[in-house]
């Protein structure tokens, strides 16, 4: 008869049938007619014939239903891990949705964007930009783009002294006014174009105008863009030098500065806004164009 092997088919959303047992039971069932048939006619040689080959014949027409079947290649499904049509593959989100908006917002790996060289960009804006030091290439391309100092003719003048007219005006565009409450300025003519920033300057009480003048066109010391620094950033100059006092930092040349600006140094010092070369801050020294760039991105960043 019919052997045990299982036959499953996929049908109905994927349940299986299975037919063994099914064949187990029809080779059974034929068994035992054969055996009451051949009870009933008393063994009768044509009868049993009879008998034998009609089961036999509903046998192997039961089997010819059945053995299509048995013979179909079994469905297993999806392998674990492939990936079907349409669907999106495991760790993946489905295109349009919030997940795959977020997997693109936070993509491991991205592209970094390529870092503009500064002294070329400078070199498209200034004439002199080759004279500009290596150090203060960024600082100065900053300053400029953030519109705090800015050259003019095509010209940056980078080892040029800031003068009190230019330190009046970067401190203005620091804080974003102009004028506040008018005061007298001797010195500063009403057709000067620095005129608003340098009567801001000196009403706010960054740079001394003592006796009513400015002293504009003189350069500015490294101590008076500390001091005006210092106070336009109101930064704490007590903690500063209770630092200093204690060994956090040294400033060599400290007592080369006038003393209403000590305080002030040791605090932009503290902050590294300006730390001259580390050691000392040559405090009388005039600032160089360039050099106020530095200052100027510190402030920045």
């Amino acid at each position: 008869m019919a052997d045990a092997a299982t036959c499953a088919v996929r049908s109905d959303g994927g349940a299986k049938r299975d037919f063994g047992g099914l064949r187990k039971a029809a080779g059974i069932c034929v068994r035992l007619v054969m055996i009451w048939m051949t009870q009933r006619t008393g063994g009768g040689f044509c009868l049993k014939f009879v008998c034998r080959w009609a089961a036999l014949l509903s046998a192997a027409a039961f089997l010819c239903v059945c053995a299509p079947v048995a013979r179909m290649t079994p469905d297993p499904g999806p392998a674990a891990g492939a990936v079907t049509a349409g669907e999106p593959a495991e760790g993946t989100a489905a295109p349009g949705t919030e997940a795959e908006t977020e997997t693109q917002a936070t993509d491991p790996d991205p592209v970094p964007e390529p870092v503009p060289d500064p002294g070329a960009a400078l070199a498209g804006l200034y004439g002199d930009a080759g004279q500009i030091a290596e150090w203060a290439l960024r600082p100065v391309l900053a300053a400029h783009e953030a519109g705090l100092l800015i050259g003019s003719g095509g010209r940056f003048r980078p080892l040029a002294p800031v003068t009190r007219a230019e330190l009046a005006t970067i401190l203005s565009r620091l804080d974003g006014t102009l004028t506040r409450n008018p005061v007298a300025l001797t010195d500063v003519p009403e057709e000067a174009w620095y005129r608003d920033a340098a009567v801001y300057a000196a009403e706010a009480g960054l740079l001394d105008a003592a006796g009513g003048t400015l002293r504009p066109q003189q350069a500015a010391t490294r101590e008076e863009v500390a001091a005006a620094v210092a106070r336009l950033y109101a930064l704490d100059t007590k903690a500063a030098q209770d630092a200093s006092a204690a060994g956090a930092f040294t400033v060599g040349d400290i007592t080369y500065a006038a003393a209403a600006y000590r305080p002030y140094i040791a605090a932009v010092f503290h902050e590294g806004i300006m730390v001259g070369n580390g050691v000392n801050f040559r405090p009388k020294s005039s600032i160089t164009r360039q050099e106020m760039a530095k200052v100027l991105s510190a402030l920045l960043t």
